[in-house]
C-alpha cells in the first residue's frame, strides 16, 4: 500500500485546522547528497544554535522520555605499586560518580495572523522555524551556560572551576594569562578533540588584538573555518559574562564533556481560541532539556582580578 507523505508545512497548517499538536522528534540524516530537505525540528535546531553554540558543541543525548537520565563518571583512575616477589597484591578499585539530567521545559508562544497560516504561498515553516528557534535558542543557551542548577540545568560555567585568576584590576587578561589557562588542563584533557576556548564577543574582540613578543597576532582568522588563539578553536557565546572585575570572562577546555540531555524533540500545538478577537492561530513551542558538566577539571576559567 502507498503510504501518505505530508509536508512539514503541511503538518503545522493541519494542527491549526484540527487544534491539534505534533512533536517533531530530532533525527539523524543520512543524505545522499545535498539536496535533501531538512525536517522542521532540524530547522529549529539550526536556528537555535545561531544564538548560541552550546546545542552544538557539548555532546547530545535524545531520550523519549523524560524520567531522570544518568550518566556514570570516573572519578580516580585504580593505582599499581610496586610489590616484592610472592607477595600479595593490593586492592585497589576506580572510583565512580554520576551526573543525574531531568527534562526542565522551556516554551514560548507565537501568534500567526489566519490568513497567512491558510495561504500555501506563505512559507509558515520558514517562519516559525525562524522564531521559535531564537526564542528557545536564547533562553536554552543561557541556561546550559550560566545556569544554577536549581530547577534548572546546571550551566557550563557554573560547573567548571577557575583556572586562572587575573592581576589587572579592571579584570582583563593578557596573552600569557590565557596560555597559562590552557595548562591548567590535564594533558589527556588537552589532547581530546573538541578542546576549545569560549568567551562572548566582546571578549574575544580583545582577544584578537593580543600579540607575541615578536609583534605577531595570536589570534588566527581563519576562512571556512573557525578562528583560533594560541592553536586552539573559538567558539563565541554570546551568553558569557564581559571582562571585568571578578567576572568568569573566557572558558577553556574539552566543551563535549558537558552532556545535554533533550527528552523527545520539539512539541508543537495550536489553539485558535487563545486570542479569538484578534483572528490568529497561537502556536505553542515546548522543548524539554537539562544539561550538567561531567568532570569539573575538564573546562579552567578565566577569572577576572577582584579587589
Amino acid at each position: 500500500p502507498a503510504n501518505e507523505e505530508r509536508s512539514e508545512a503541511a503538518i503545522l497548517r493541519e494542527i491549526a485546522a484540527t487544534r491539534g499538536s505534533h512533536e517533531f522528534e530530532a533525527r539523524t540524516l543520512v543524505p545522499s547528497d545535498n539536496t535533501v530537505p531538512k525536517t522542521f525540528f532540524d530547522q529549529v535546531y539550526d536556528v537555535a544554535r545561531l544564538v548560541g553554540p552550546m546545542l552544538d558543541v557539548s555532546e547530545m543525548y535524545n531520550t523519549s522520555t523524560g524520567e531522570d537520565f544518568t550518566i556514570p563518571t570516573l572519578t580516580a583512575y585504580s593505582s599499581s605499586v610496586l610489590t616484592a616477589a610472592g607477595s600479595a597484591l593490593d586492592e585497589n578499585e576506580p572510583t565512580y560518580s554520576s551526573i543525574t539530567l531531568s527534562a526542565y521545559k522551556y516554551g514560548q508562544l507565537i501568534k500567526v495572523a489566519n490568513e497567512l497560516v491558510t495561504d500555501a504561498g506563505f512559507n509558515i515553516e520558514s517562519h516559525l522555524a525562524e522564531q521559535a528557534g531564537n526564542g528557545l535558542g536564547f533562553a536554552i543557551n543561557a541556561a546550559l551556560t550560566t545556569g544554577d542548577g536549581s530547577d534548572k540545568p546546571n550551566g557550563i560555567i557554573t560547573a567548571s572551576s577557575t583556572g586562572v585568576t587575573g592581576t589587572a584590576t579592571d579584570g582583563s587578561f593578557d596573552a600569557d594569562d590565557l596560555i597559562e589557562l590552557q595548562y591548567t588542563l590535564d594533558g589527556a584533557a588537552r589532547r581530546l578533540p573538541g578542546v576549545a576556548y569560549m568567551a562572548n564577543g566582546n571578549t574575544i574582540g580583545r582577544m584578537r588584538r593580543l600579540k607575541d613578543d615578536q609583534g605577531q597576532y595570536l589570534y588566527q582568522v581563519n576562512v571556512g573555518q573557525p578562528d583560533a588563539f594560541a592553536g586552539y578553536t573559538i567558539v563565541e557565546n554570546p551568553a558569557m559574562a564581559s571582562v571585568g572585575s571578578g567576572n568568569l570572562s573566557v572558558a577553556f577546555g574539552h566543551l563535549p564533556s558537558y552532556k545535554v540531555r533533550m527528552a523527545g524533540g520539539l512539541e508543537v500545538a495550536t489553539s485558535a481560541d487563545y486570542a479569538f478577537n484578534q483572528d490568529v492561530t497561537t502556536y505553542r513551542f515546548l522543548m524539554r532539556v537539562d544539561g550538567d558538566l561531567t568532570h569539573a577539571g575538564h573546562i579552567k576559567l578565566f577569572e577576572g582580578y577582584s579587589n
